[in-house]
Parts: C-alpha cells; sequence; structure tokens
C-alpha cells in the first residue's frame, strides 16, 4: 500500500509535494535532476546503505529499498528527461516550466492506465 498518496500517479516520480518535486528537478528545460552518467543523484541526507554505496534520491524514499526499486526509478527519470527534451524540441518553446508540466502529465496517465488496464 502506497502511504505518500491514494493516487495512481508519478509520485515515486516526482514526489507528492511541491517541496519535493522542487528539489528532484533541474530547472533547466524541463528535467529532472541526474548525475553525469544519468543516474538518480546521491542523497546526502540518508547516510549509506548497508553495502557502503550512497543512497539516491527520488519521488518515493522507497527508492533504496532495492536495487530493483533504484533501477526503475532511474529507468522513469531518464524517460521524463526524454519527453522532455522531445518536447521542447517540438515546441521549440525554451521555458523549462513549460517543459516541466508537459512532460509531467504525459507519464502521469500511462502510470494509471497500467494500474487500473
Amino acid at each position: 500500500m502506497n502511504g505518500a498518496t491514494a493516487f495512481l500517479d508519478a509520485s515515486t516520480i516526482y514526489g507528492s509535494t511541491d517541496e519535493r518535486a522542487n528539489q528532484l528537478r533541474l530547472y533547466e528545460g524541463g528535467l529532472l535532476r541526474l548525475n553525469g552518467d544519468h543516474l538518480l543523484p546521491a542523497d546526502h541526507d540518508c547516510g549509506a546503505l548497508p553495502n557502503g554505496t550512497d543512497c539516491v534520491e527520488s519521488g518515493d524514499v522507497r527508492v533504496n529499498d532495492s536495487p530493483a526499486m533504484t533501477v526503475l526509478h532511474t529507468l522513469f527519470a531518464r524517460q521524463h528527461n526524454r519527453v522532455a527534451d522531445a518536447v521542447r524540441t517540438v515546441h521549440r518553446d525554451p521555458r523549462a516550466s513549460a517543459a516541466w508540466v508537459e512532460t509531467s502529465n504525459d507519464l502521469e496517465t500511462p502510470r494509471g492506465e497500467i494500474g487500473w488496464n
């Protein structure tokens, strides 16, 4: 059960609060923050995992619970950035906020359909 939100939404990618979403945004081109290797950014407030690796940041705190969750969250973040790049190219709109809104709306729809269909 999801304790953060009762909705089938993309809160695993964007968080369930505006504050969390703002932490995850790059504020350039509507992109999510990723590190140089296109992986989720390190979460320095978390400390380290039992195997000694750094925790990572995502919209859902469970991202560090298992490697499979980390991979899934990474794929969703990369997909967001891929769609945001395409939105900026098609619409030729340099504003990061426009790309952010359209991309996050585009990614919310399939997640609901996956959950209900």
